[in-house]
């Protein structure tokens, strides 16, 4: 119900924030059916699943001043509010009196739990099992306790709930817990103690900004701390990773064997990496200083240049689920979905805090391809894994013994719609070609604005503007990168000069009711390449129409189990309404002539499949890769440089 107040000044100018997600309302073919899914099914499912693996029950038993029984793995509370935080997202979005209901029954069962320990601190696993082992005391194990983690998902969660509902009752849980963090953790003599599992570090952000912008909040809530000790608790954890005076060190795994300004490249486990960037880059948009954006953009780069699979998913090594080398990227995967939404996390931060269109590219990467590859369509099964190649061992679950990655992507879809525009004071940005209709506020006007497209599987979009009055200010396009060509218009008539910077078109006119902007991005279906160091996918291709990502399943190809792809084969595309949920389908010849098939990555594994016929394949044998490749480099207006995928060429030379 809150909206930011703050336009911070940040990198590169005015930070683009997003809207608040009262102010957009869906209307796309693409993704409202999937939301809706998320919003009427999934969110339930999960629920339930949770009150019968005794998630729920475990604050029950704190309340009731019980001992031992902890049901599940340490971080269940934390799984828990941030299923809280993404039902009250769907809440603001569309107001459903059951969820309310459901969502007011779980915070009173929480709020009891952390009045029965007294002190605001609230973990069931620590409170159960061994209550003197409170942040590592006495041999606690603060790698698994999750205690930061689990303390960042409730404030985040009781931020959420109360920017979509306007109840305190969670929010007041969430700044209980937090006063306590500050009063335990710090410089000496408290406690010098980092999160081993990141995420609280963004969740106090979020505290500070919605309390700076209801000042009156915090005098309702009962801060017992002025609102910037948040921010200076994150910057103690965010300064003293590295430094293992009076602690363990977590080492590489949790970015804890050096100072994180001093740490070369992202290391250890992908998920605590992405979430770890995602709260500096926070941190930084509210304080920053040159020493934070210098290791922002230096572990961005690493990450995207030289880390990042071609679905946008990123931690190939299964044993710590964590990054490996540069370029090591096996072309099976491994991909956990959660470090897929920390991606994605991490990249709308840092569009917030630089303004430039490539952080989007990625987010855009991960959504269409990785996270929505963690789930059903159906809504009901998940993947911790995402394969890119399967020979009948790899399907999705019902549920699982660590079931974090379904909190984590509802949160992800929920707060994706507030990502379809941001605004500055002087510019609206369309990110995302989703369509929907929605209200901007500038200084120079208020304006309705409204996006149709049947985009990813069709490059045009129609913007249509209703300021309230005539009014000056700037429209600014993102152009994919994977776009080679575009056309755009305004009130048809087409723009021949289109100045493109830091990968949008900026348009600044005077704008009028009913104005109308089109842009049509090409999107034919082109084969991509590696870059040259990764060894792994040496003489293989990957089919990409768009920002879709293309897979072979042996239910559509039965008589072909490891295709090879000619020089220059022949596309074909059609779309089918009625196949996986509507999908555009891409059809062509293996260099043998067999037929192949190839639907989205994001469906497979979605129907029945014979077992003999139970494979999949992303990357594909090409033929003549090492010529077709000398083409590209031998080019060198496409040199690689720091690109790690380009598309080959589709024809042969002249």
């Amino acid at each position: 119900m809150m909206t930011n107040k703050r336009i911070p000044t940040i990198g590169k100018g005015l930070a683009p924030l997003p809207l608040n997600r009262r102010d957009i309302r869906l209307d796309d073919a693409f993704w409202s059916p999937k939301l809706e899914v998320l919003r009427t099914v999934t969110i339930k499912d999960v629920f339930d699943k949770f009150e019968k693996s005794g998630a729920l029950a475990n604050f029950d038993r704190v309340a009731q001043g019980q001992r031992g029984g902890h049901q599940g793995p340490p971080f269940f509370d934390g799984l828990v509010y941030e299923t809280i935080r993404a039902a009250s997202d769907f809440l603001a979005a569309a107001y459903d009196v059951q969820l309310d209901a459901r969502l007011d029954g779980y915070i009173s069962r929480i709020g009891a739990a952390q009045a029965a320990v007294g002190d605001g601190y609230i973990n069931t696993a620590i409170t159960l099992a061994c209550p003197e082992k409170r942040w590592g005391a006495q041999g606690g194990d603060q790698l698994w306790s999750h205690e930061e983690y689990n303390a960042g998902c409730l404030v985040e969660a009781g931020v959420h709930h109360f920017r979509a509902t306007g109840k305190t009752s969670l929010l007041t849980l969430s700044v209980r817990f937090a006063d306590h963090l500050c009063a335990v953790i710090g410089p000496d003599p408290r406690r010098n103690i980092v999160p081993s599992h990141p995420l609280a570090e963004e969740a106090l952000v979020k505290l500070y900004q919605l309390l700076v912008d209801a000042p009156d909040l915090a005098r309702t809530l009962g801060c017992r701390v002025n609102p910037r000790e948040y921010l200076r608790l994150v910057r103690f954890w965010m300064d003293h990773r590295g430094d293992h005076q009076e602690r363990i060190s977590f080492t590489e795994y949790a970015q804890d064997h050096c100072s994180l300004y001093e740490q070369p490249e992202a290391v250890g486990h992908a998920v605590r990496g992405m979430l770890l960037y995602a709260g500096l880059a926070a941190l930084a948009a509210e304080e920053g200083s040159s020493r934070d954006y210098t290791t922002l953009h230096r572990l961005w780069r690493d990450v995207v240049e030289r880390k990042l699979f071609i679905t946008g998913g990123v931690g190939p090594i299964k044993e710590y689920e964590g990054f490996g080398y540069g370029y090591y990227l096996p072309p099976t995967g491994y991909i956990e979905t959660c470090a897929g939404v920390g991606l994605a996390f991490w990249a709308s931060r840092m569009h917030q805090l630089f303004g430039g269109a490539e952080y989007l590219d990625v987010y855009e990467r991960v959504i269409y391809n990785n996270v929505l590859a963690g789930i059903s369509l159906e809504g009901n099964r998940y993947s911790y894994e995402n394969p890119l190649y399967s020979q009948g061992s790899m399907h999705r679950w019902d549920w699982h013994g660590c079931p974090c990655c379904p909190p984590m992507l509802l949160k992800l879809f929920a707060e994706m719609p507030q990502l379809i525009l941001t605004q500055t004071g002087t510019d609206i940005y369309v990110n995302l070609y989703i369509g929907c209709k929605a209200q901007v506020s500038l200084p120079a006007a208020h304006v309705n604005l409204g996006i149709e497209t049947h985009y990813p599987w069709d490059g045009a979009a129609r913007i249509t503007l209703h300021p309230e009055e005539a009014s000056t200010f700037g429209l600014c396009l993102r152009i994919p990168r994977w776009c080679r060509t575009y056309t755009i218009s305004v009130n048809d008539k087409a723009m021949r000069k289109v100045a493109r910077t830091d990968g949008y078109v900026h348009i600044k006119r005077l704008w009028h009711d009913g104005d109308q902007i089109c842009i049509n991005l090409a999107m034919p279906v082109e084969r991509i390449i590696a870059h040259p160091f990764v060894n792994g996918l040496r003489e293989c291709t990957v089919i990409q129409r768009g920002p879709v990502v293309y897979c072979l399943e042996g239910v559509d190809n039965p008589q072909v189990a490891d295709p090879v792809l000619p020089p220059y084969p022949v596309f074909a595309y059609e779309f089918l309404p009625g196949l996986l949920g509507g999908v555009v389908r891409v059809t062509t010849q293996a260099a043998d002539g067999a037929p192949l098939v190839l639907n989205p990555y994001y469906t497979w594994d979605n129907r029945p499949i014979p077992k003999e016929h139970d494979w999949l394949r992303v990357w594909l044998r090409q033929q003549d890769w090492y010529t077709l490749r000398s083409e590209l480099d031998a080019n060198p207006r496409k040199a690689w440089g720091q690109t790690l995928y380009q598309p080959i060429p589709s024809c042969p030379p002249l």
